[in-house]
């Protein structure tokens, strides 16, 4: 009976929603409210009540809720629609009183039965009347332009959703401020009394949204990072960011995407250019940077003019390229300035100078970083150069500066303290040495010295021109130095290894002492030396092992008969006197059958005698007696030996057989 009547009330809420206060009794919306009490759950989801029908709605004009959209699953805001009762686990949970009633999907307002559609984290939804309070995470907030009507609405649908200023986070009246998370960006609030009334990783601090909104508000903390939320993505609400680099930084937006925090659309900035545009974003077009430049080239009519691009093309020294003209030049100087940009988008070069050839005065006339870099000023006695604006003098003149005296001339302002030197102690002449030159007297054949209070011109100039070709005097007669050439004349130059040296003309036009044509003879006839020569130190000669042959006897007699040559050996330098292994020939041919003289001939010259021999003083024997035998001597026949004492006898083999026989 009761499911009836409630659908009668839903057909009454659609005719019109001022008659919903007339379905059900006192009694069963009380137990209706009571019911769906007890089935709200902290995240202020509806639970609708199928027994009873829901009093507490007052209809109410229209909320203009804005977009829709799916949330994430941070969101802890929203309503969800769940049925009490006969849902089986798995089943699509669908209110009973839908479509039209509180937690019921809608498009727009009049799907609603209290024509109120709010946004919600799981999509729009039917919004539930109120009093003044609603669950957690949801606001009781007056909806309608005329009419008043109460509905509960999230309060984090916005929360951390980026954002330029607070109204951009404000949704269905819940007051969220858009707050500033330094150099992450600014990303929307939401209304707190504490940390426990904010979501999970948030908490309840007290914010200034920077346009004089202020109040708690829920923040994530430290740590954390916002995230993209469907609604979010769906809403397409913006944040304001820049591109930076080294040119400047351009602004931009920032909008949430499906996969996460768009890159900042910003343009990037630009080293500006005369281009008609702000190309680095400060505001100012064609407005050319501080450090930019400009030059002007300023070329004199010679060169070699070649035909050039670019002043690498000209590889003379001193020249670049004249690109009106397309040529190397001789460039004079090139000049800097300031670029800017004209009305017509062209780059004019200002506040340049044309160069012109360095004059004294004190200017860069050129260009090149240097002052007056032609020009110095020359000490008259030493030579010593000055640059424009050094110290110059010394002694007298010290403390002087030099100076352009005109365009074309530098002077030192204190020169004209400069005096003749003489012998005082005193740098006369500002050259920085004292004395010098003071004493001196013209004659090259004086010693001239000073002492600082007196001048000494000593005779005893030597002239010595340190040639040893030259004879050197010094002419009385004018003081001068005669250094008279000795050509032809010998001479030492200094090479001990060459000899015949003589005076001659030198390279530089000047008698010199050239070598000799010759080498010093270096052998000292001495088989065991080796022989050469230095030209530092003349002749060496080193001791060497060297063997000889050696024979002392007639040469052609070396290699007959028993004749041969020996060998004498090299020790320290000396050859040793002995021959080693010489036979030489005999004074005298002995008759012993061998050539021993070695003339080729054997026992020439030898002749038989007769020589009286005692037997017994031969032999040893008396058998003889006194008998003697005469022993022929020198014959060419067998022969024979007598010994006797202490003599020995040799004879012809017959004469002594003759003998003994008788």
């Amino acid at each position: 009976m009761r499911r009836s009547l409630r659908l009668v009330c839903i057909a009454l809420l659609a005719a019109s929603v001022a008659l919903t206060a007339a379905c059900g009794d006192g009694a069963d919306a009380d137990k209706s409210s009571s019911t769906a009490d007890q089935n709200k759950d902290d995240g202020g989801q509806i639970t609708p009540i199928d027994d009873a029908t829901d009093d507490d709605a007052d209809a109410g004009a229209p909320v203009d809720s804005g977009d829709a959209g799916d949330l994430g699953d941070d969101t802890d805001s929203g309503p969800v629609d769940t049925a009490s009762e006969d849902v089986d686990e798995g089943d699509v949970v669908v209110p009973i009183n839908c479509p039209g009633g509180e937690g019921c999907d809608c498009d727009e307002n009049d799907d609603c039965d209290n024509a109120v559609c709010i946004v919600t984290a799981d999509g729009k939804k039917c919004a539930k009347t109120c009093v003044d309070k609603c669950d957690k995470g949801w606001t009781c907030s007056k909806v309608g332009a005329k009419d008043t009507l109460f509905v509960c609405v999230p309060d984090f649908v916005t929360l951390c959703a980026p954002c330029i200023e607070s109204a951009d986070c404000e949704l269905q009246g819940v007051k969220s401020l858009c707050l500033d998370y330094g150099d992450k960006g600014r990303f929307c609030g939401g209304p707190c009394k504490d940390d426990d009334s904010c979501p999970t990783g948030y908490e309840c601090v007290e914010s200034d949204d920077g346009e004089g909104g202020k109040g708690k508000q829920c923040k994530m903390a430290d740590a954390g990072t916002c995230a993209c939320t469907a609604w979010a993505v769906s809403a397409g609400t913006k944040m304001a960011c820049t591109v930076d680099n080294e040119f400047g930084s351009c602004p931009g937006t920032q909008h949430c995407a499906k996969d996460g925090l768009s890159t900042c659309d910003g343009d990037v900035p630009a080293e500006e250019i005369c281009d008609g545009i702000d190309s680095d974003c400060d505001g100012k077009t064609d407005i050319l940077p501080k450090t930019a430049t400009c030059s002007l080239k300023t070329f004199a009519n010679d060169g070699s003019k070649a035909v050039c691009k670019a002043d690498a093309d000209c590889t003379t020294p001193g020249e670049a390229c004249d690109e009106a003209a397309s040529v190397c030049k001789k460039l004079i100087g090139e000049c800097f300035g300031t670029p800017i940009c004209t009305v017509g988008g062209d780059t004019e070069c200002t506040k340049v100078k044309t160069a012109k050839p360095e004059s004294c005065n004190l200017e860069d006339d050129d260009c090149d970083g240097s002052t007056d870099e032609d020009f110095a000023w020359v000490h008259p006695a030493s030579g010593v150069t000055v640059a424009v604006g050094g110290t110059c003098g010394a002694g007298p003149c010290a403390g002087g500066q030099v100076k352009c005296e005109s365009l074309i001339k530098a002077v030192c302002d204190s020169e004209a303290k400069i005096a003749q030197d003489k012998c005082d102690g005193v740098d006369n002449d500002c050259d920085g040495k004292v004395d010098d030159g003071a004493c001196e007297d013209g004659d090259e054949c004086t010693i001239d010295t000073c002492d600082g209070k007196a001048c000494s011109n000593i005779p005893g100039a030597t002239c010595d021109d340190n040639n040893a070709c030259t004879a050197d005097s010094c002419d009385k007669a004018n003081g001068k130095c005669v250094n008279k050439a000795l050509d032809g004349d010998s001479c030492d130059d200094g090479d001990a290894c060459t000899v015949g040296d003589l005076c001659g003309p030198g390279g530089d036009g000047k008698v010199a002492c050239l070598a000799g044509k010759d080498a010093k003879a270096c052998d000292d006839s001495n088989p065991c030396t080796d022989d050469s020569c230095k030209g530092d130190s003349g002749c060496v000669n080193l001791a060497n092992a060297v063997t000889m042959t050696c024979y002392s006897g007639d040469k052609k007699t070396d290699g007959v008969g028993p004749c041969s040559s020996g060998t004498k050996f090299c020790k320290d330098g000396k050859l040793e006197p002995t021959c080693v292994g010489e036979v030489a020939p005999a004074a005298v041919e002995a008759c012993d059958g061998a050539d021993d003289d070695c003339d080729g001939t054997t026992d020439e010259g030898c002749k038989a005698q007769k020589v009286e021999v005692s037997f017994a003083a031969a032999f040893g024997s008396t058998a003889g007696g006194d008998k003697t035998m005469l022993v022929e001597v020198g014959g060419s026949s067998p022969v024979g030996k007598v010994k006797g004492g202490d003599k020995t006898g040799e004879f012809g083999f017959i004469a002594w057989l003759v003998a003994w026989i008788k």
